[in-house]
């Protein structure tokens, strides 16, 4: 519980040479593995489990849920159907299983069970206390509040309905992480910014997380419709395309570092592996981290002559109306999961997303041909094994200098 994976593994391979039938244990070092990124011994133990007790649910979903993370989604919906067979109404067994069917784009059974997230265990979002009833689509037009949930990037690649859902109320009030308030107020003027101490004449209310259920039917939703919708501020933007930008080169912005808890530094990659790609020439680079990396950067600099730009009156992580207008100057951006992905791709930059195989896989970054199925500017390039960036780098570098040379 306290995160000392390690020491808890140890601690269970002990117990099981004393009794190599305690499932518990089986399990839970099973999860000890898969915390420390090891699928393949986590799915030996908890098959360990299986063995001794074929309707360990928790086993089952974990097992799954290594599948998913490999990529192997058709056998995690096997385990979790198989789950489902010894208990339907396990919440924790449907949201993950909503996961995997909304990566395989079967978005009417998906968020069907993506529904039950506010029930399972890791889904760690708040949810808003509320005695106003849950919105539906055939109610007549009334005044909606919307509320956030889950991160930064997520609450992004939501905000996409927004206009779709404007039509169908009188007045859309939105309760959402302030950073996000003057690009809203730019993106959608109509709406409005919730405020605790103004009174407040509402009728209905809906998670942004629920509002592609009322939209998305198929695939043919991102082909009919616009997937560009979110805009930089023009001053700003101005100022650095004078001060930022340079008339001969290329200008690439970079990320390279997730902090999103347990599956963060399974995002994440470091300068030294990207560094064939910030050598090649013609392309200057700025710092896109919401992070602080004047040290990071600082040393790269020193053992390679190569220098990543930090724009210091922009803070990366509470300026997202700055962010926003910087990302919006690149010629293109590199990054990993993170939220500056979701802005890129809500802008409709050319943009090359390096996603890791194993935890960290999320489920909207399913692709099609190599790009994004939900932000269709986005490269996709997932690695093709556990921890290697290697071959993501070689491909990365093809797609960079094709850019250069076109």
């Amino acid at each position: 519980n306290i995160k000392e994976y390690k020491t808890a593994k140890n601690i269970l391979l002990e117990v099981t040479k004393l009794n190599n039938y305690n499932e518990q244990a089986l399990t839970i070092l099973g999860d000890c593995y898969e915390q420390l990124g090891d699928l393949d011994q986590a799915k030996n133990y908890y098959n360990q489990t299986l063995k001794i007790n074929p309707k360990n649910i928790e086993a089952i979903n974990n097992l799954a849920a290594c599948n998913f993370y490999n990529g192997n989604i058709n056998e995690a919906m096997r385990l979790y159907d198989l789950s489902l067979t010894i208990n339907k109404n396990n919440s924790n067994t449907r949201y993950y299983l909503s996961l995997c069917q909304l990566a395989q784009s079967n978005y009417k059974e998906g968020w069907l069970n993506y529904g039950q997230r506010w029930l399972a265990d890791r889904f760690n979002s708040v949810k808003l206390k509320s005695s106003l009833p849950k919105f539906k689509l055939d109610q007549n037009k009334k005044n909606l509040l919307l509320w956030g949930e889950q991160g930064l990037g997520d609450q992004i690649l939501f905000l996409r309905f927004i206009e779709d859902i404007k039509p169908l109320v009188n007045n859309l009030y939105i309760n959402i992480d302030k950073r996000l308030h003057p690009i809203i107020e730019r993106f959608c003027p109509e709406i409005i910014l919730f405020n605790k101490d103004i009174h407040l004449n509402l009728d209905s209310q809906l998670p942004l997380g629920d509002l592609p259920n009322l939209f998305v039917k198929n695939s043919s939703y991102f082909l009919n419709n616009k997937n560009y919708y979110l805009s930089s501020d023009l001053n700003i933007k101005k100022k650095l395309e004078i001060n930022v930008k340079s008339k001969n080169k290329f200008l690439c912005g970079v990320s390279w570092t997730s902090k999103a808890g347990e599956i963060g530094i399974n995002k994440s990659i470091n300068l030294e592996t990207l560094k064939p790609v910030l050598k090649i020439e013609n392309v200057e680079f700025v710092d896109l981290q919401y992070t602080e990396t004047s040290i990071e950067r600082e040393s790269f600099y020193n053992e390679n002559n190569i220098k990543i730009k930090k724009i210091e009156n922009i803070d990366n992580f509470n300026d997202l109306n700055g962010l926003i207008s910087l990302i919006d100057v690149c010629d293109f951006v590199i990054t990993i999961s993170n939220t500056n992905a979701h802005i890129a791709g809500s802008l409709g930059k050319k943009t090359f997303l390096l996603l890791p195989k194993g935890k960290g896989r999320l489920w909207y970054w399913i692709s099609n041909k190599g790009r994004s199925v939900w932000y269709p500017k986005i490269d996709v390039i997932e690695q093709e094994q556990v921890g290697d960036w290697q071959p993501v780098i070689k491909k990365l570098q093809k797609k960079v200098k094709a850019i250069i040379n076109e």
